[in-house]
């Protein structure tokens, strides 16, 4: 669905209501004489890079019986050879220019679009021109061999099996009910698998030759590129296509004629779930004032309404574990509004009540001044910080984003003249209007009623469920209370103290300053993100300092660290405190650390370290949200033995690190009852107001404001410990071990993690490691994928630790069906033996290399790179100098160094292997 950043603003409509809206000044449109549309943008983010997509605008839904599941095959297909590139040649290529595929090289199929994206790593005219080669064979010169057809079904029925999950299951089982007797509800892109196997050649080349026209497809080129060549080249490689396409077959969807309710249920699912659903058939776009205004409304009203029902649950009183409302556009088929509510299943109706008691509110006294004071505030921040990081924008994200706005049919303005109706509009919101809105869109009209629930729960008959909505729809209710936004965060302002040490690394532009406290603080000065600043504060402990009585508390302080209280306000009142301010601040717990993650405007900075300042200074947990959080772990509890992932990881502790029990992170069901809030809070507590700090800042913002900052909001701290007193090692890994882990699922997949404990490799070494992951991917995935269809998706890398070089680990991870488990994990591990003892060829070498490149190039102008870096050198024994010469320790990686290491570390008794096992019928039974 799409949903618009924008102000819901409500007028009468003026002169210019019909008027067509802008379109973004810095898209550069234009048109075949074939009908083909072709969008640029240029776009130095990052420099010497170009992105392109090739839209065509046709999907699963222009399907015929007999094509089920072709669109998405024929996206597989584009790959496996064309009039330009012999099958196995086209990724074979791009590799060789330092393309990764499925990272550079994509693509994915959709109801209504197939889209295929390329990443190229120069912005030359040869690389473009091969580029564009590439994405005009996609569009009318497939080769379609029948051989690579037969040898492809294979994979997709692997990738059938691994998108199988209780959510895609619910999924299908929803989707007729939603829609019913519409073309969507029958057509998920995946198709049916009957089909699959058995569809002739000739299927696929009616679908291909009746929907890939130039009329029907939009080529979106965005990057630091010379568009007057990428034009020339644009109609060099698509002028010859010709061909008008067919008119698109209906959704079908139809609005509800009467109420209905439907109930689902599913042995896998945990919780008890209610939305209520209202379809409209007509598409809302963004294409004139009038429709700008309409979908402003709407937008204000659903964050209007979501705030209530967050403020609920930020208080503690909410029997809900989530609810919200939203409308939007539903596959570009449809409009579609709904109230969804997720309960524990002994409290579903009681939440049920709860959200819906909360909307007969709204319904039947209007929102109030202080909500709508709060959401212009909310969205003018919004916008602002559109505008702000409009710049800044990767080609990534600009190609996705008109990708978007392609599938809708309309092209976006930009923020900058969005701005424009924003200050027009702003002023004249009403109330009244707005509460008209609200009441046409979620209580007017029929509404299909959706309940799932696990088998297991009490589940209501369609006729209680009926019973229940006609009794909230009666109620009476008293007008709430909508309290103002407090102002000050902190008791009082802090005083600052200088550092009292500071150093410069004079190559890569980055100052130390140390503090009397024991704070350290790196800052590095970097503008390729305009007005945009990166912190990391990270503090040394928590986990690892746990004795046997305090097992667990760090990762149970962990699930509220994002519900931050203080003496002085609320969670609540700090969420309302955050409104207007352009900051995210995310806290999370690591093995070595408490990790605060924060990104900002530079104006509204000073507002994040006073946030951050408040943690370290006056954190408090709420008891009430304490017992939400407890109740939702146990919930999650109840759902890991039917969790393949979960399941996974658990299977890799118990089986290698089941002796280190601080590195457990399954929390059990005696801690989660009997764990006290004041026990949690006081434990970390301990961490966040003593233990040693360490940080980084990064950025738009220069060092002597910075400084300041910083000597403010962590200079002034009390005296920290200094990192000698955190314990930061843990033992050594078991090896030589090999286990099946059952999973209480219907699901028909199995995960497999395989791999080598890395217990002793230095930084240089690891490179050589990292290398020899990537090549590793590319083998599997050639022998395990392409040849032997053994899975859908299979990958190796190398992941290094920092500090506990003892959990680093070379690892391949895939999917499997259940009959074919044993052979693909014993094939896949062959595959990187093989690469043990017979080497790395220069040729595959030289091809990672160049993919290292292109990626580096990439990440080491970013802030969000270094900021990562700078802010543990001290905690993970890191150092600058190996980020000096990254670049050329990778180029200078050899074959036989590769070699050499793999022999030493890929031995036996370093082996360890946790493959999930679903139960499958015993589930069902």
């Amino acid at each position: 669905m799409r949903f618009v950043l924008l102000v819901s603003l409500l007028v009468s409509l003026g002169l210019g209501a019909k008027e067509k809206l802008p379109v973004d000044k810095s898209l550069q449109l234009g048109e075949l004489k074939n009908g083909m549309k072709y969008i640029l943008r240029h776009n130095q983010k990052p420099p010497g890079k170009v992105s392109i997509y090739l839209h065509v605008s046709s999907g699963s839904l222009d399907e015929d019986e007999n094509q089920l599941g072709l669109a998405h095959f024929l996206e597989h297909m584009a790959f496996n050879g064309s009039e330009n590139f012999a099958p196995g040649e086209l990724i074979k290529y791009f590799e060789s220019i330092g393309l990764t595929f499925g990272m550079h090289q994509n693509a994915f199929t959709s109801f209504d679009q197939t889209t295929y994206s390329l990443d190229l790593p120069s912005t030359d005219k040869a690389t473009v021109d091969k580029g564009l080669l590439c994405m005009s064979d996609f569009a009318y010169r497939l080769s379609l061999v029948e051989s690579e057809i037969d040898r492809e079904r294979g994979v997709i029925q692997e990738e059938e099996v691994a998108r199988d999950s209780l959510g895609y299951r619910m999924l299908k089982k929803s989707l007729p009910e939603i829609l019913p007797n519409s073309r969507i509800a029958e057509r998920l892109p995946i198709g049916k698998m009957e089909i699959i196997k058995t569809a002739p050649r000739q299927a696929f080349v009616d679908f291909y030759k009746k929907w890939y026209k130039p009329d029907n497809t939009t080529l979106i080129i965005v990057g630091d590129a010379d568009m007057e060549m990428v034009e020339e080249l644009i109609e060099k490689h698509f002028s010859a296509w010709q061909g008008k396409v067919d008119e698109h077959a209906k959704p079908e969807v139809k609005a509800y004629t009467e109420d209905r309710v439907v109930i689902l249920t599913d042995p896998e699912l945990t919780t008890s779930e209610l939305t209520l659903y209202g379809i409209e058939p007509e598409v809302e776009v963004l294409k004139t004032e009038d429709d700008y205004l309409r979908s402003l409304k709407d937008s204000v009203i659903s964050w209007m309404v979501n705030q209530r029902l967050a403020k609920l649950k930020q208080t503690g009183d909410a029997a809900f574990l989530s609810a919200s409302i939203g409308r939007g556009d539903l596959w570009n088929a449809a409009t579609m509004n709904h109230v969804g509510i997720t309960a524990k299943n002994e409290r579903w109706e009681e939440a049920v009540k709860q959200v819906l008691t909360e909307l007969k509110r709204l319904e039947q006294h209007g929102f109030d001044k202080t909500e709508l004071i709060k959401a212009k505030k909310a969205q003018v921040s919004s916008l602002d910080k559109a505008i702000q990081s409009y710049g800044n924008m990767s080609n990534g994200q600009i190609v996705r984003g008109i990708n978007n706005d392609v599938t809708e049919g309309v092209l976006s303005m930009s923020p900058m003249q969005e701005k424009i109706y924003l200050e027009k509009y702003l002023d004249k919101l009403n109330l009244v209007q707005l509460h008209e809105i609200f009441l046409k869109n979620y209580t007017k009209g029929h509404r299909l009623a959706m309940v799932q629930m696990p088998n297991s729960a009490e589940v209501p008959s369609e006729a209680k469920v009926k019973e229940l909505l006609d009794e909230m729809a009666k109620i009476k209710t008293e007008a709430g209370e909508f309290a103002a936004i407090k102002d000050n965060l902190l008791e009082k302002e802090p005083v600052a103290k200088d550092p009292v040490t500071e150093t410069v690394e004079e190559e890569l532009a980055i100052t130390e300053f140390n503090f009397e406290n024991g704070c350290v603080c790196r800052h590095r000065h970097m503008d390729y993100e305009k007005d945009q600043v990166y912190v990391e504060l990270n503090i040394a402990g928590g986990v690892l300092e746990e004795k046997e009585n305090e097992l667990g508390l760090t990762r149970m302080a962990g699930m509220v660290l994002n519900q931050a209280s203080s003496s002085l306000m609320s969670f609540s009142d700090i969420r309302d405190w955050r409104i207007g301010k352009k900051f995210s601040l995310q806290a999370s717990v690591e093995t070595t650390r408490v990790k605060f993650s924060l990104t900002s405007t530079k104006k509204d900075l000073p507002y994040a370290l006073e946030m951050l300042h408040m943690y370290l200074t006056d954190y408090k947990i709420d008891d009430k949200l304490f017992e939400q959080t407890r109740e939702q772990a146990l919930v999650s509890l109840k759902e890991r033995p039917k969790n393949s992932n979960a399941m996974l990881s658990k299977g890799l502790y118990e089986s290698v690190w089941s002796h280190e029990k601080r590195l457990n992170q399954f929390l059990g069901e005696e801690f989660l009852n009997s764990v006290q809030r004041s026990v949690v809070e006081a434990w970390i507590q301990k961490i966040l107001y003593n233990n040693p700090i360490e940080m980084s800042i990064v950025g738009d913002i220069n060092l002597e404001q910075s400084k300041a900052l910083v000597a403010k909001f962590q200079g002034s701290l009390a005296k920290r410990l200094d990192l000698k007193e955190i314990p930061l090692t843990i033992g050594q890994p078991s090896g030589d071990v090999a286990v099946k882990v059952p999973v209480q699922t219907k699901d028909q997949k199995c995960l497999i993690l395989s791999g080598w404990n890395i217990t002793e490799v230095n930084d240089k070494e690891g490179l050589a490691l990292f290398l020899a992951g990537k090549i590793a991917a590319t083998r599997l995935f050639k022998e395990i994928r392409e040849k032997r269809n053994l899975t859908y998706s299979i990958f190796s890398t190398y992941a290094p630790s920092r500090p506990l070089r003892q959990s680093s680990k070379f690892y391949i991870y895939f999917t499997a069906q259940i009959d074919k488990v044993d052979q693909a994990s014993k094939e896949a591990r062959a595959v990187v033996l093989k690469l043990r003892d017979e080497g790395v060829t220069n040729e595959e070498l030289d091809k990672v290399r160049k993919q290292m490149k292109n990626i580096l190039d990439q990440e080491l102008v970013k802030p969000s790179f270094w900021v990562s870096k700078l802010g543990a050198l001290d905690i993970e024994g890191d150092t600058l100098l190996r980020y000096k010469t990254l670049q050329e320790d990778y180029a200078a990686v050899t074959a036989e160094q590769i070699q050499d290491l793999m022999k030493r570390c890929f031995k036996q008794e370093k082996t360890f292997q946790v493959i999930t096992i679903p139960e499958g019928d015993k589930v069902a039974k």
